[in-house]
Protein backbone atom coordinates (compact mmCIF):
# COMPACT_ATOMS: atom_id res chain seq x y z
CA UNK A 1 0.00 0.00 0.00
CA UNK A 2 3.03 2.30 -0.06
CA UNK A 3 3.64 2.14 -3.81
CA UNK A 4 6.51 -0.36 -3.79
CA UNK A 5 5.29 -1.81 -7.11
CA UNK A 6 5.63 1.49 -8.95
CA UNK A 7 2.14 1.15 -10.41
CA UNK A 8 0.08 4.18 -9.37
CA UNK A 9 -3.21 2.91 -10.78
CA UNK A 10 -3.21 -0.39 -8.86
CA UNK A 11 -3.08 -1.11 -5.09
CA UNK A 12 -1.59 -4.53 -5.84
CA UNK A 13 -0.76 -6.72 -8.84
CA UNK A 14 -1.52 -10.47 -8.67
CA UNK A 15 0.38 -11.02 -11.94
CA UNK A 16 3.44 -9.35 -13.51
CA UNK A 17 2.57 -5.77 -14.49
CA UNK A 18 4.92 -3.17 -16.04
CA UNK A 19 6.21 -0.42 -13.77
CA UNK A 20 4.87 3.01 -14.71
CA UNK A 21 6.96 5.19 -17.00
CA UNK A 22 7.91 2.83 -19.84
CA UNK A 23 11.59 2.96 -18.80
CA UNK A 24 14.34 0.41 -19.32
CA UNK A 25 16.41 -0.67 -16.33
CA UNK A 26 19.73 -2.50 -15.99
CA UNK A 27 19.63 -3.07 -12.20
CA UNK A 28 16.74 -3.24 -9.75
CA UNK A 29 16.41 -3.95 -6.03
CA UNK A 30 13.29 -4.37 -3.90
CA UNK A 31 13.66 -3.42 -0.24
CA UNK A 32 11.31 -3.86 2.71
CA UNK A 33 8.70 -1.44 1.37
CA UNK A 34 10.41 0.50 -1.41
CA UNK A 35 12.13 -0.26 -4.71
CA UNK A 36 14.99 1.37 -6.62
CA UNK A 37 16.36 0.79 -10.11
CA UNK A 38 19.13 2.02 -12.41
CA UNK A 39 18.06 3.08 -15.87
CA UNK A 40 20.05 2.16 -18.97
CA UNK A 41 21.44 5.73 -19.01
CA UNK A 42 22.68 5.44 -15.41
CA UNK A 43 19.93 7.51 -13.82
CA UNK A 44 18.62 6.22 -10.50
CA UNK A 45 14.88 6.05 -9.82
CA UNK A 46 12.98 4.91 -6.72
CA UNK A 47 9.39 4.41 -5.59
CA UNK A 48 7.39 3.23 -2.58
CA UNK A 49 7.63 4.14 1.12
CA UNK A 50 9.74 7.15 1.99
CA UNK A 51 9.21 7.90 5.68
CA UNK A 52 12.96 7.85 6.29
CA UNK A 53 14.12 9.35 3.01
CA UNK A 54 14.95 5.96 1.50
CA UNK A 55 13.87 7.12 -1.97
CA UNK A 56 16.55 9.83 -2.01
CA UNK A 57 14.13 12.43 -3.36
CA UNK A 58 14.96 15.14 -0.83
CA UNK A 59 11.75 14.66 1.17
CA UNK A 60 9.78 11.98 3.02
CA UNK A 61 6.79 11.73 0.69
CA UNK A 62 5.74 8.26 -0.49
CA UNK A 63 5.86 7.75 -4.26
CA UNK A 64 3.50 5.44 -6.15
CA UNK A 65 5.40 5.74 -9.41
CA UNK A 66 9.13 5.96 -10.23
CA UNK A 67 10.75 9.23 -9.14
CA UNK A 68 14.32 10.20 -9.90
CA UNK A 69 16.76 10.31 -6.97
CA UNK A 70 17.92 13.87 -6.24
CA UNK A 71 21.33 13.69 -7.88
CA UNK A 72 22.80 14.21 -11.35
CA UNK A 73 25.31 11.39 -10.81
CA UNK A 74 25.14 8.17 -12.80
CA UNK A 75 25.08 4.67 -11.24
CA UNK A 76 25.44 1.04 -12.30
CA UNK A 77 24.18 -0.92 -9.25
CA UNK A 78 21.75 -0.38 -6.39
CA UNK A 79 20.63 -2.21 -3.24
CA UNK A 80 17.48 -1.34 -1.27
CA UNK A 81 16.99 -2.65 2.26
CA UNK A 82 14.95 -1.57 5.24
CA UNK A 83 14.52 2.24 5.28
CA UNK A 84 17.83 2.79 3.46
CA UNK A 85 19.40 2.46 0.02
CA UNK A 86 22.94 2.41 -1.40
CA UNK A 87 24.19 2.61 -4.97
CA UNK A 88 27.53 2.41 -6.79
CA UNK A 89 28.48 5.61 -8.61
CA UNK A 90 29.89 5.23 -12.12
CA UNK A 91 32.48 7.98 -11.93
CA UNK A 92 34.50 6.68 -8.97
CA UNK A 93 33.02 3.27 -8.10
CA UNK A 94 32.26 4.45 -4.57
CA UNK A 95 29.02 4.24 -2.62
CA UNK A 96 26.30 6.80 -2.21
CA UNK A 97 23.68 6.00 0.43
CA UNK A 98 20.49 7.60 1.75
CA UNK A 99 17.62 6.92 4.15
CA UNK A 100 18.36 5.92 7.73
CA UNK A 101 22.01 6.60 8.53
CA UNK A 102 23.20 4.59 11.53
CA UNK A 103 24.86 6.69 14.23
CA UNK A 104 25.37 4.55 17.35
CA UNK A 105 23.75 1.97 19.63
CA UNK A 106 23.01 2.24 23.33
CA UNK A 107 21.47 -0.31 25.70
CA UNK A 108 20.37 -2.49 22.80
CA UNK A 109 18.80 0.31 20.78
CA UNK A 110 20.09 1.66 17.47
CA UNK A 111 20.01 5.39 16.79
CA UNK A 112 20.00 6.85 13.29
CA UNK A 113 19.24 10.03 11.40
CA UNK A 114 17.34 10.62 8.17
CA UNK A 115 19.29 11.43 5.03
CA UNK A 116 16.85 12.32 2.25
CA UNK A 117 19.48 12.75 -0.50
CA UNK A 118 22.55 10.63 -1.36
CA UNK A 119 25.64 11.16 0.78
CA UNK A 120 29.22 9.97 0.28
CA UNK A 121 31.21 8.02 2.87
CA UNK A 122 34.49 9.33 4.22
CA UNK A 123 35.94 5.99 3.09
CA UNK A 124 37.30 6.05 -0.46
CA UNK A 125 36.72 2.34 -1.01
CA UNK A 126 35.81 1.44 -4.59
CA UNK A 127 33.16 -1.29 -4.43
CA UNK A 128 32.09 -4.05 -6.78
CA UNK A 129 29.07 -5.39 -4.85
CA UNK A 130 26.84 -3.90 -2.14
CA UNK A 131 24.03 -5.32 -0.02
CA UNK A 132 21.69 -3.41 2.31
CA UNK A 133 19.89 -5.43 4.97
CA UNK A 134 17.61 -4.73 7.91
CA UNK A 135 20.05 -2.80 10.10
CA UNK A 136 23.48 -3.40 8.60
CA UNK A 137 25.22 -3.04 5.23
CA UNK A 138 28.18 -4.72 3.51
CA UNK A 139 30.19 -4.23 0.33
CA UNK A 140 33.01 -5.94 -1.52
CA UNK A 141 35.84 -4.08 -3.24
CA UNK A 142 37.25 -4.86 -6.67
CA UNK A 143 40.20 -6.47 -4.85
CA UNK A 144 37.92 -8.78 -2.87
CA UNK A 145 38.04 -6.89 0.43
CA UNK A 146 34.77 -7.24 2.36
CA UNK A 147 33.60 -4.43 4.63
CA UNK A 148 30.45 -3.99 6.75
CA UNK A 149 28.98 -1.23 8.90
CA UNK A 150 26.01 0.03 10.99
CA UNK A 151 24.08 -2.18 13.48
CA UNK A 152 25.95 -5.16 14.91
CA UNK A 153 23.84 -6.56 17.78
CA UNK A 154 24.27 -10.16 16.58
CA UNK A 155 27.77 -9.91 15.15
CA UNK A 156 26.44 -9.58 11.60
CA UNK A 157 29.28 -7.20 10.65
CA UNK A 158 31.77 -10.04 11.05
CA UNK A 159 34.44 -7.91 12.75
CA UNK A 160 34.76 -10.13 15.83
CA UNK A 161 32.51 -8.06 18.08
CA UNK A 162 28.94 -6.81 18.55
CA UNK A 163 29.97 -3.16 18.38
CA UNK A 164 28.45 -1.21 15.50
CA UNK A 165 30.31 1.28 13.34
CA UNK A 166 29.14 4.23 11.19
CA UNK A 167 31.97 3.71 8.70
CA UNK A 168 32.88 0.52 6.80
CA UNK A 169 35.23 -1.88 8.63
CA UNK A 170 36.88 -5.00 7.21
CA UNK A 171 35.32 -8.37 8.01
CA UNK A 172 37.64 -10.55 10.09
CA UNK A 173 38.75 -13.06 7.48
CA UNK A 174 41.91 -13.81 5.55
CA UNK A 175 39.83 -14.59 2.48
CA UNK A 176 38.79 -12.49 -0.47
CA UNK A 177 35.14 -12.33 -1.45
CA UNK A 178 33.26 -11.85 -4.70
CA UNK A 179 29.73 -11.14 -3.43
CA UNK A 180 27.81 -10.53 -0.20
CA UNK A 181 24.19 -10.66 0.99
CA UNK A 182 22.97 -9.02 4.20
CA UNK A 183 19.80 -10.26 5.88
CA UNK A 184 17.90 -9.31 8.98
CA UNK A 185 20.33 -10.58 11.63
CA UNK A 186 22.82 -12.58 9.56
CA UNK A 187 25.18 -12.05 6.64
CA UNK A 188 26.53 -14.48 4.02
CA UNK A 189 29.12 -14.15 1.28
CA UNK A 190 30.73 -16.11 -1.54
CA UNK A 191 34.53 -16.24 -1.40
CA UNK A 192 36.81 -16.10 -4.43
CA UNK A 193 37.17 -19.91 -4.29
CA UNK A 194 33.33 -20.09 -4.39
CA UNK A 195 32.96 -21.41 -0.84
CA UNK A 196 30.07 -20.05 1.21
CA UNK A 197 30.60 -18.19 4.49
CA UNK A 198 28.07 -16.77 6.97
CA UNK A 199 28.13 -14.90 10.29
CA UNK A 200 25.77 -13.28 12.77
CA UNK A 201 22.71 -14.91 14.40
CA UNK A 202 22.51 -18.72 14.11
CA UNK A 203 19.48 -19.41 16.31
CA UNK A 204 17.60 -20.97 13.41
CA UNK A 205 20.58 -22.44 11.55
CA UNK A 206 20.80 -19.55 9.10
CA UNK A 207 24.60 -19.68 9.10
CA UNK A 208 24.47 -23.09 7.46
CA UNK A 209 26.44 -24.87 10.16
CA UNK A 210 25.89 -26.69 13.43
CA UNK A 211 29.40 -25.82 14.58
CA UNK A 212 29.54 -24.40 18.09
CA UNK A 213 28.65 -20.73 18.36
CA UNK A 214 28.43 -18.48 21.40
CA UNK A 215 25.77 -16.42 23.08
CA UNK A 216 25.71 -12.96 21.54
CA UNK A 217 23.48 -11.43 24.20
CA UNK A 218 24.43 -12.23 27.84
CA UNK A 219 21.73 -14.24 29.57
CA UNK A 220 19.79 -14.96 26.37
CA UNK A 221 19.75 -18.23 24.44
CA UNK A 222 20.73 -16.57 21.17
CA UNK A 223 23.67 -18.16 19.39
CA UNK A 224 25.91 -16.17 17.08
CA UNK A 225 29.21 -16.14 15.27
CA UNK A 226 31.04 -12.80 15.28
CA UNK A 227 33.17 -13.71 12.28
CA UNK A 228 32.70 -15.78 9.11
CA UNK A 229 32.20 -19.55 9.45
CA UNK A 230 32.07 -21.95 6.47
CA UNK A 231 28.73 -23.24 5.23
CA UNK A 232 28.66 -27.02 5.70
CA UNK A 233 28.75 -29.53 2.85
CA UNK A 234 31.85 -28.42 0.90
CA UNK A 235 29.58 -26.84 -1.68
CA UNK A 236 30.72 -24.27 -4.23
CA UNK A 237 28.33 -21.38 -4.86
CA UNK A 238 27.80 -18.89 -7.64
CA UNK A 239 25.47 -16.81 -5.47
CA UNK A 240 24.04 -16.78 -1.93
CA UNK A 241 21.02 -14.73 -0.90
CA UNK A 242 19.71 -13.97 2.57
CA UNK A 243 16.69 -11.70 2.88
CA UNK A 244 14.75 -10.11 5.72
CA UNK A 245 13.79 -13.51 7.14
CA UNK A 246 15.80 -16.18 8.94
CA UNK A 247 16.66 -18.54 6.11
CA UNK A 248 19.31 -18.45 3.38
CA UNK A 249 19.51 -19.94 -0.11
CA UNK A 250 22.36 -20.43 -2.57
CA UNK A 251 22.91 -21.72 -6.11
CA UNK A 252 25.88 -24.04 -6.56
CA UNK A 253 28.26 -24.27 -9.50
CA UNK A 254 26.28 -27.37 -10.56
CA UNK A 255 23.12 -25.20 -10.76
CA UNK A 256 21.55 -26.90 -7.77
CA UNK A 257 19.60 -24.80 -5.27
CA UNK A 258 20.17 -25.27 -1.53
CA UNK A 259 18.57 -23.54 1.47
CA UNK A 260 19.11 -23.60 5.22
CA UNK A 261 17.76 -21.99 8.38
CA UNK A 262 14.12 -21.52 9.38
CA UNK A 263 11.58 -23.58 7.42
CA UNK A 264 8.29 -23.79 9.33
CA UNK A 265 6.41 -22.20 6.40
CA UNK A 266 8.14 -24.25 3.71
CA UNK A 267 10.49 -21.44 2.73
CA UNK A 268 13.45 -23.79 2.28
CA UNK A 269 11.64 -25.67 -0.49
CA UNK A 270 12.95 -29.05 0.67
CA UNK A 271 9.52 -30.71 0.77
CA UNK A 272 9.21 -30.47 4.57
CA UNK A 273 7.96 -28.06 7.23
CA UNK A 274 10.83 -28.98 9.50
CA UNK A 275 11.43 -25.86 11.56
CA UNK A 276 15.24 -25.74 11.54
CA UNK A 277 18.05 -26.85 9.24
CA UNK A 278 21.60 -26.13 10.39
CA UNK A 279 23.13 -27.31 7.10
CA UNK A 280 22.16 -26.79 3.44
CA UNK A 281 19.33 -28.98 2.13
CA UNK A 282 18.58 -29.29 -1.56
CA UNK A 283 15.40 -27.67 -2.89
CA UNK A 284 12.98 -30.23 -4.39
CA UNK A 285 11.06 -29.00 -7.45
CA UNK A 286 7.46 -30.17 -7.59
CA UNK A 287 6.89 -32.81 -10.26
CA UNK A 288 4.03 -31.98 -12.66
Amino acid sequence: MTGALGIARLPDAPSPTPVDGDMRFTSISAGYDHTCAVRSNGELWCWGANAYGQLGTGDTTHRFEPTRVATSERFDAVSAGYARTCARALDDGQLRCWGLRWLYSDSGFDYAQKETVPYRFASSLSVSDVSVGLGSLCATSSAGLLVCWASNTFGQLGNGSTVGTPEPLAVRSGRRFRSVSVGSIQTCAVAEDLTGWCWGNNTFGQLGTAAPTRACIPGAEILCSFEPVPVEGQLRFTVISTGMGNHVCGITTLSNLYCWGLGYAGQRGDGTLRSLAFAPVRVRPRRS
